[in-house]
């Protein structure tokens, strides 16, 4: 059965009457319950004059007011309404401390973006039903502009069908007091992982163990440039892989087994193929197309495959990393590195 993995995304909308800033707040989730949800936070400067607003690189988790800070000024947090379960996240405490709070001019007329890639953790959505969530803004504390919002109520549903119903009623059976924190942590879970991707590879799931992959590729950032350069002249001219990649062609221990490294990235193409095909709108379908494309260019030789991958990539344009910042470097350098094919002659 084919399966297509739909992002839902909710949006909140307030004007502050009489401040003159503006807020814009999207949640973006799968639907599917112990996957990361996505939360978008959209500051205007509306005031005429420029202002002094949080500097967090446009990390929204920094701004977060939850149990796992301390020890700063908390500019904003989420109020839920549903069936919370924090359990899987309680050794998290203490982790995300930021003592002195950093500040940005915000200009006139312009707008400041901050994200946060996994906010049902310290949310405590990742259960299946219906939640309501909203956000309010407060930076009466603190040097910056001073004002408060919040938005309206959001209502987020989490639910399974599919393979991704069938690959959580078998953990569930199999591992009654762990199967959620299993789910929650499958990208760390070699084993488990591997298990994802034999038997549920369209599964939304799965997704998330081939976004960890290490072995095959990956998205390169645009300060990298000479890096993309290299890798392009190198496909381009047909050198040695081994320039910039000393264990291709070699051989791994894997399991106790000797395994070429080729099969390893062909194994994981075949996956990441798979799962790009029933699922182009994954939040971060970007980045597993740009991994499946880099292993056909540069590792695999299969460029006319590659080329392909690279420019859905781009056209796909999901998430491509974690806050605005980083997310505009890896397009950017997705970007770059087509058009030195293309100059090059490799991509058309």
């Amino acid at each position: 059965m084919r399966l297509i993995f739909i992002i839902i995304i909710l949006s909140s909308i307030n004007l502050i009457a009489g401040n003159g800033l503006s807020f814009k707040i999207d949640i973006e989730s799968s639907g599917i319950p112990y996957m990361p949800i996505k939360a978008v936070l959209e500051v205007r400067n509306d005031t005429g004059m420029d202002i002094k607003i949080p500097d967090t690189k446009g990390n929204l988790y920094e701004l977060i007011d939850n149990k796992y800070t301390k020890e700063r000024i908390k500019f904003f947090k989420f109020e839920v309404n549903g069936k919370i379960d924090s359990s899987c996240f309680s050794n998290e405490k203490g982790k995300y401390i930021l003592k002195e709070q950093k500040y940005k001019t915000l200009k006139a007329g312009e707008k400041e973006i901050y994200k946060c890639s996994n906010i049902e953790g310290f949310l405590g959505i990742i259960d299946e039903g219906i939640y309501y969530l909203r956000g309010i803004w407060d930076s009466s504390e603190g040097k910056g502009y001073k004002c408060r919002w919040e938005s309206e109520w959001i209502k987020i549903e989490l639910r399974a069908e599919g393979e991704d119903r069938t690959l959580i009623e078998e953990l569930k059976k199999n591992y009654p007091n762990g199967y959620k924190c299993m789910l929650i942590d499958l990208a760390y879970n070699k084993n488990l992982g591997e298990y994802v991707l034999e038997k549920y590879p369209t599964s939304t799931y799965a997704g998330w163990v081939l976004l960890h992959l290490q072995n095959i590729g990956g998205v390169i950032p645009i300060r990298e440039k000479e890096l993309i350069k290299k890798k392009a002249n190198i496909i381009a001219s047909g050198l040695d892989r081994k320039i910039l990649n000393p264990d291709w062609d070699t051989y791994k221990i894997v399991e106790g087994k000797k395994v070429h490294t080729r099969d390893l990235y062909e194994k994981n193409a075949f996956y990441q193929e798979k799962f790009i095909s029933a699922n182009p709108d994954f939040i971060f379908s970007s980045n597993i197309s740009t991994s499946l494309a880099d292993g056909y260019l540069y590792y695999l030789g299969e460029t006319k495959k590659g080329c392909y991958y690279l420019e859905l990539a781009l056209k796909l344009d999901k998430w491509w990393g974690y806050n605005e910042r980083e997310a505009e470097s890896m397009k950017e350098g997705a970007k770059f590195y087509l058009e030195e094919l293309k100059r090059l002659g490799v991509c058309k």
